[in-house]
Protein backbone atom coordinates (compact mmCIF):
# COMPACT_ATOMS: atom_id res chain seq x y z
CA UNK A 1 0.00 0.00 0.00
CA UNK A 2 1.29 3.71 -1.15
CA UNK A 3 1.25 4.84 2.09
CA UNK A 4 2.26 1.02 4.77
CA UNK A 5 5.92 3.46 5.87
CA UNK A 6 3.77 6.25 6.85
CA UNK A 7 3.20 6.69 10.69
CA UNK A 8 1.59 10.42 10.41
CA UNK A 9 0.82 12.87 13.03
CA UNK A 10 -1.92 16.17 11.60
CA UNK A 11 -1.19 19.56 12.31
CA UNK A 12 -4.20 21.25 14.20
CA UNK A 13 -3.93 24.25 12.00
CA UNK A 14 -5.89 22.00 9.11
CA UNK A 15 -9.52 22.45 9.19
CA UNK A 16 -11.23 19.94 10.49
CA UNK A 17 -12.87 18.46 7.39
CA UNK A 18 -9.45 18.41 5.70
CA UNK A 19 -7.88 16.78 9.05
CA UNK A 20 -10.90 14.28 8.31
CA UNK A 21 -10.11 14.01 4.63
CA UNK A 22 -6.68 13.21 5.35
CA UNK A 23 -6.62 10.60 7.65
CA UNK A 24 -9.01 8.77 5.46
CA UNK A 25 -7.17 8.37 2.61
CA UNK A 26 -3.74 7.69 4.73
CA UNK A 27 -5.53 5.03 7.08
CA UNK A 28 -7.47 2.73 3.73
CA UNK A 29 -3.73 3.34 2.00
CA UNK A 30 -1.57 1.46 4.93
CA UNK A 31 -0.48 4.93 7.47
CA UNK A 32 -0.91 4.92 10.62
CA UNK A 33 -1.97 8.15 12.82
CA UNK A 34 0.16 8.44 15.72
CA UNK A 35 -1.68 9.83 19.28
CA UNK A 36 1.12 12.40 19.84
CA UNK A 37 3.56 14.54 17.89
CA UNK A 38 6.34 13.08 20.35
CA UNK A 39 5.68 9.78 19.60
CA UNK A 40 8.97 8.09 18.94
CA UNK A 41 7.31 5.82 15.50
CA UNK A 42 6.31 9.32 14.28
CA UNK A 43 7.67 9.96 10.43
CA UNK A 44 5.81 12.68 9.31
CA UNK A 45 3.90 15.62 10.45
CA UNK A 46 1.13 16.52 7.52
CA UNK A 47 0.54 20.50 8.08
CA UNK A 48 -0.35 23.50 5.83
CA UNK A 49 1.84 26.13 8.14
CA UNK A 50 5.26 25.79 8.90
CA UNK A 51 4.30 27.34 12.40
CA UNK A 52 1.87 24.45 14.03
CA UNK A 53 1.55 23.81 17.20
CA UNK A 54 4.34 21.62 18.77
CA UNK A 55 6.23 22.39 16.40
CA UNK A 56 9.53 22.89 18.32
CA UNK A 57 8.66 19.52 19.72
CA UNK A 58 9.54 17.17 16.71
CA UNK A 59 12.40 15.79 16.88
CA UNK A 60 15.43 15.16 14.60
CA UNK A 61 14.60 13.46 11.39
CA UNK A 62 10.78 13.61 11.07
CA UNK A 63 9.71 14.67 7.81
CA UNK A 64 7.74 18.17 8.08
CA UNK A 65 5.50 18.12 4.86
CA UNK A 66 2.67 19.82 3.01
CA UNK A 67 -0.80 18.20 2.88
CA UNK A 68 -1.19 18.55 -0.97
CA UNK A 69 1.98 15.71 -0.89
CA UNK A 70 -0.94 13.40 0.31
CA UNK A 71 -3.21 14.66 -2.78
CA UNK A 72 -0.03 14.13 -5.08
CA UNK A 73 0.77 10.74 -4.24
CA UNK A 74 -2.03 9.31 -4.47
CA UNK A 75 -2.73 10.71 -8.31
CA UNK A 76 0.84 9.40 -9.05
CA UNK A 77 0.09 6.02 -7.31
CA UNK A 78 3.58 6.31 -5.45
CA UNK A 79 5.33 8.09 -2.68
CA UNK A 80 6.57 11.48 -3.62
CA UNK A 81 9.68 13.26 -2.60
CA UNK A 82 8.84 14.92 0.38
CA UNK A 83 11.23 17.98 -0.63
CA UNK A 84 9.57 19.91 -2.63
CA UNK A 85 5.96 19.99 -0.99
CA UNK A 86 7.13 22.31 1.66
CA UNK A 87 4.51 24.37 4.22
CA UNK A 88 6.45 27.59 4.06
CA UNK A 89 4.32 29.95 2.30
CA UNK A 90 7.22 31.46 0.80
CA UNK A 91 7.64 28.42 -1.06
CA UNK A 92 4.96 29.93 -3.84
CA UNK A 93 5.89 27.12 -6.13
CA UNK A 94 5.55 23.63 -3.31
CA UNK A 95 4.80 20.45 -5.35
CA UNK A 96 5.00 21.94 -8.83
CA UNK A 97 7.20 20.30 -11.30
CA UNK A 98 6.98 21.44 -14.69
CA UNK A 99 8.47 21.73 -17.96
CA UNK A 100 7.74 23.87 -20.91
CA UNK A 101 7.51 24.09 -24.73
CA UNK A 102 7.63 26.43 -27.22
CA UNK A 103 8.86 28.92 -25.06
CA UNK A 104 12.26 31.21 -26.07
CA UNK A 105 15.78 30.16 -23.84
CA UNK A 106 15.63 32.93 -22.01
CA UNK A 107 12.10 32.86 -21.04
CA UNK A 108 12.88 28.92 -19.87
CA UNK A 109 15.93 30.03 -17.92
CA UNK A 110 13.31 32.49 -15.57
CA UNK A 111 10.58 29.69 -15.93
CA UNK A 112 13.33 27.62 -14.49
CA UNK A 113 15.07 29.47 -11.66
CA UNK A 114 11.98 31.06 -10.68
CA UNK A 115 10.12 27.41 -10.21
CA UNK A 116 13.26 25.90 -8.21
CA UNK A 117 13.79 28.88 -6.18
CA UNK A 118 10.53 28.96 -4.69
CA UNK A 119 10.12 25.58 -3.80
CA UNK A 120 9.11 22.76 -7.05
CA UNK A 121 11.22 21.60 -9.61
CA UNK A 122 11.97 21.68 -13.45
CA UNK A 123 11.93 19.07 -15.84
CA UNK A 124 13.58 19.62 -19.53
CA UNK A 125 11.43 16.31 -20.48
CA UNK A 126 7.68 15.52 -20.40
CA UNK A 127 7.70 12.87 -17.06
CA UNK A 128 4.74 11.16 -15.57
CA UNK A 129 5.31 13.21 -12.47
CA UNK A 130 4.86 16.56 -14.14
CA UNK A 131 2.23 18.70 -12.64
CA UNK A 132 2.45 22.03 -15.70
CA UNK A 133 3.46 22.01 -18.69
CA UNK A 134 4.35 25.99 -19.78
CA UNK A 135 2.92 26.24 -23.44
CA UNK A 136 3.48 29.54 -25.25
CA UNK A 137 0.67 30.17 -28.09
CA UNK A 138 1.05 28.58 -31.82
CA UNK A 139 2.55 30.61 -34.56
CA UNK A 140 -0.79 32.52 -36.54
CA UNK A 141 -1.17 31.84 -39.86
CA UNK A 142 -2.87 35.08 -42.89
CA UNK A 143 -6.10 32.88 -42.03
CA UNK A 144 -6.31 33.59 -38.23
CA UNK A 145 -8.90 35.50 -37.10
CA UNK A 146 -7.50 38.73 -34.94
CA UNK A 147 -9.14 38.07 -32.50
CA UNK A 148 -7.82 34.50 -32.34
CA UNK A 149 -5.10 33.40 -30.14
CA UNK A 150 -3.80 30.27 -32.06
CA UNK A 151 -3.24 26.49 -29.52
CA UNK A 152 -0.08 25.66 -29.61
CA UNK A 153 1.65 23.25 -31.88
CA UNK A 154 4.41 21.13 -30.44
CA UNK A 155 4.98 17.46 -30.43
CA UNK A 156 5.27 18.42 -26.60
CA UNK A 157 2.50 19.54 -26.21
CA UNK A 158 0.57 16.66 -27.91
CA UNK A 159 2.14 14.36 -25.94
CA UNK A 160 0.89 16.52 -23.07
CA UNK A 161 -2.32 16.25 -24.11
CA UNK A 162 -2.50 12.83 -24.84
CA UNK A 163 -1.25 12.09 -20.94
CA UNK A 164 -4.48 14.58 -19.96
CA UNK A 165 -6.61 11.98 -22.06
CA UNK A 166 -5.00 9.44 -19.90
CA UNK A 167 -5.95 10.81 -16.84
CA UNK A 168 -2.50 12.11 -15.94
CA UNK A 169 -2.45 15.08 -13.58
CA UNK A 170 -0.79 17.41 -15.35
CA UNK A 171 -1.98 21.44 -16.38
CA UNK A 172 -1.29 22.52 -19.55
CA UNK A 173 -1.49 26.28 -19.44
CA UNK A 174 0.36 29.55 -20.20
CA UNK A 175 3.50 31.16 -18.73
CA UNK A 176 1.61 33.90 -17.75
CA UNK A 177 0.25 32.07 -14.51
CA UNK A 178 3.72 32.01 -13.67
CA UNK A 179 3.99 35.85 -13.81
CA UNK A 180 1.36 36.66 -12.16
CA UNK A 181 1.44 33.71 -9.01
CA UNK A 182 5.17 35.73 -8.37
CA UNK A 183 3.49 39.25 -8.94
CA UNK A 184 0.29 38.43 -6.49
CA UNK A 185 2.98 36.17 -4.01
CA UNK A 186 0.52 33.08 -4.19
CA UNK A 187 1.47 29.68 -5.62
CA UNK A 188 -2.07 29.08 -5.10
CA UNK A 189 -3.72 31.38 -8.49
CA UNK A 190 -6.82 29.40 -9.85
CA UNK A 191 -5.37 27.99 -13.56
CA UNK A 192 -8.51 27.94 -15.43
CA UNK A 193 -8.07 31.26 -16.86
CA UNK A 194 -4.54 30.29 -18.18
CA UNK A 195 -4.84 26.74 -19.30
CA UNK A 196 -5.09 25.39 -22.73
CA UNK A 197 -6.87 24.79 -25.27
CA UNK A 198 -9.37 27.44 -23.80
CA UNK A 199 -7.43 29.75 -22.32
CA UNK A 200 -9.90 32.40 -21.36
CA UNK A 201 -7.29 34.88 -20.24
CA UNK A 202 -6.14 35.71 -24.47
CA UNK A 203 -9.96 35.73 -24.92
CA UNK A 204 -11.34 38.62 -26.79
CA UNK A 205 -13.45 39.59 -23.87
CA UNK A 206 -9.97 40.18 -21.48
CA UNK A 207 -8.86 41.91 -24.46
CA UNK A 208 -11.43 44.45 -25.07
CA UNK A 209 -11.98 44.74 -21.25
CA UNK A 210 -8.20 44.11 -19.72
CA UNK A 211 -5.74 45.68 -22.35
CA UNK A 212 -3.84 43.18 -23.22
CA UNK A 213 -2.62 43.47 -26.48
CA UNK A 214 -2.56 40.50 -29.16
CA UNK A 215 -0.54 41.52 -32.13
CA UNK A 216 -1.70 39.48 -35.33
CA UNK A 217 2.24 38.69 -36.69
CA UNK A 218 2.59 36.26 -33.35
CA UNK A 219 0.07 36.68 -31.19
CA UNK A 220 1.91 38.03 -28.53
CA UNK A 221 0.78 38.71 -25.29
CA UNK A 222 2.13 42.04 -23.58
CA UNK A 223 1.42 42.22 -19.38
CA UNK A 224 -1.41 42.00 -17.60
CA UNK A 225 -2.57 45.27 -16.73
CA UNK A 226 -2.59 46.04 -13.04
CA UNK A 227 -6.88 46.46 -12.83
CA UNK A 228 -6.85 42.28 -14.24
CA UNK A 229 -4.18 41.72 -11.21
CA UNK A 230 -6.13 43.48 -8.81
CA UNK A 231 -9.34 41.24 -9.94
CA UNK A 232 -7.18 38.55 -9.52
CA UNK A 233 -5.99 39.01 -5.92
CA UNK A 234 -9.96 40.17 -5.13
CA UNK A 235 -10.80 36.43 -6.38
CA UNK A 236 -8.10 34.91 -3.94
CA UNK A 237 -9.46 36.34 -1.03
CA UNK A 238 -11.52 34.26 1.26
CA UNK A 239 -13.48 35.54 4.44
CA UNK A 240 -11.95 32.55 6.70
CA UNK A 241 -8.22 33.39 5.58
CA UNK A 242 -7.82 30.09 4.32
CA UNK A 243 -6.11 31.41 0.87
CA UNK A 244 -2.92 33.14 1.51
CA UNK A 245 -2.40 36.42 0.41
CA UNK A 246 0.97 38.00 -0.67
CA UNK A 247 3.86 38.07 2.12
CA UNK A 248 6.65 40.47 1.67
CA UNK A 249 10.01 38.77 0.77
CA UNK A 250 13.43 39.21 2.82
CA UNK A 251 15.08 42.35 2.56
CA UNK A 252 17.79 40.94 0.61
CA UNK A 253 18.18 44.18 -1.81
CA UNK A 254 18.57 46.72 1.11
CA UNK A 255 16.43 49.73 -0.92
CA UNK A 256 19.80 49.28 -3.38
CA UNK A 257 18.68 50.60 -7.26
CA UNK A 258 18.38 47.96 -9.51
CA UNK A 259 19.03 47.89 -13.44
CA UNK A 260 18.28 45.33 -15.50
CA UNK A 261 20.21 45.11 -18.67
CA UNK A 262 18.51 44.41 -22.16
CA UNK A 263 20.93 42.27 -22.90
CA UNK A 264 18.93 39.56 -20.72
CA UNK A 265 16.77 39.65 -23.43
CA UNK A 266 13.34 38.82 -21.40
CA UNK A 267 9.65 38.73 -23.08
CA UNK A 268 7.95 41.64 -21.19
CA UNK A 269 5.68 39.55 -19.10
CA UNK A 270 9.06 37.35 -17.29
CA UNK A 271 10.64 41.16 -17.10
CA UNK A 272 7.30 42.28 -15.39
CA UNK A 273 7.63 39.49 -13.27
CA UNK A 274 11.57 39.64 -12.25
CA UNK A 275 10.89 43.30 -11.37
CA UNK A 276 7.88 42.36 -8.99
CA UNK A 277 10.44 39.99 -7.31
CA UNK A 278 13.18 42.05 -6.65
CA UNK A 279 10.45 45.37 -5.33
CA UNK A 280 9.57 42.31 -2.85
CA UNK A 281 12.67 41.58 -1.74
CA UNK A 282 13.61 45.18 -1.15
CA UNK A 283 15.08 46.34 -4.11
CA UNK A 284 14.56 49.48 -6.30
CA UNK A 285 13.77 48.97 -10.20
CA UNK A 286 14.90 51.40 -12.33
CA UNK A 287 12.61 52.18 -15.67
CA UNK A 288 12.62 53.67 -18.56
CA UNK A 289 11.20 56.85 -18.62
CA UNK A 290 8.79 58.94 -21.51
CA UNK A 291 11.93 61.38 -22.28
CA UNK A 292 14.43 58.76 -23.19
CA UNK A 293 11.71 57.02 -25.68
CA UNK A 294 14.17 58.27 -28.25
CA UNK A 295 16.92 57.00 -27.37
CA UNK A 296 18.73 53.75 -28.67
CA UNK A 297 18.59 50.20 -26.15
CA UNK A 298 22.53 51.00 -25.36
CA UNK A 299 22.29 54.86 -25.08
CA UNK A 300 19.38 54.78 -22.71
CA UNK A 301 21.01 52.02 -20.52
CA UNK A 302 24.11 54.09 -20.44
CA UNK A 303 21.89 57.15 -19.26
CA UNK A 304 20.19 54.77 -17.27
CA UNK A 305 23.38 53.41 -15.13
CA UNK A 306 24.04 56.41 -13.76
CA UNK A 307 20.83 55.82 -11.52
CA UNK A 308 21.22 52.42 -10.12
CA UNK A 309 23.42 50.74 -7.70
CA UNK A 310 22.69 47.37 -9.66
CA UNK A 311 23.51 46.35 -13.20
CA UNK A 312 22.03 42.98 -14.17
CA UNK A 313 23.66 41.67 -17.33
CA UNK A 314 23.87 38.95 -19.78
CA UNK A 315 27.52 40.25 -21.08
CA UNK A 316 31.13 41.76 -19.37
CA UNK A 317 30.86 44.04 -22.55
CA UNK A 318 29.00 47.79 -23.28
CA UNK A 319 29.46 51.45 -21.91
CA UNK A 320 27.19 50.56 -18.54
CA UNK A 321 28.98 48.11 -17.50
CA UNK A 322 32.46 50.07 -17.70
CA UNK A 323 30.96 52.71 -15.52
CA UNK A 324 33.02 52.53 -12.13
CA UNK A 325 31.89 51.79 -8.71
CA UNK A 326 28.47 49.16 -9.54
CA UNK A 327 27.55 45.49 -8.45
CA UNK A 328 27.06 43.10 -11.27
Amino acid sequence: MIFSSVKYYLASCLPASRQLELATVLDRNGASQVESIEDNALTHVITNSPHFDGAHKVRQGVIIVADNWVDRCMQQGKLQPTSIYSPDPAMLFSGVVATSTGISSTDIEVLAAGITALGGQWRTALTRDITHVFAAPGVASADDDDGCVPEPNTSKYHMAKHAQVQEVAMKILLPHWFDDAVRLGTGTLPTEEYEWPEARILKPPHTKDTGLQITKDTKKVERTPASKRGLIRSQLWTPDGSTPMPKPSKNIWGSRKVLLSYTIGLSPERQLTLESSIERAGGVVVRKQESQMDLDEDEEETTLVEEADVLITRFRAGKAYFKPDFLF
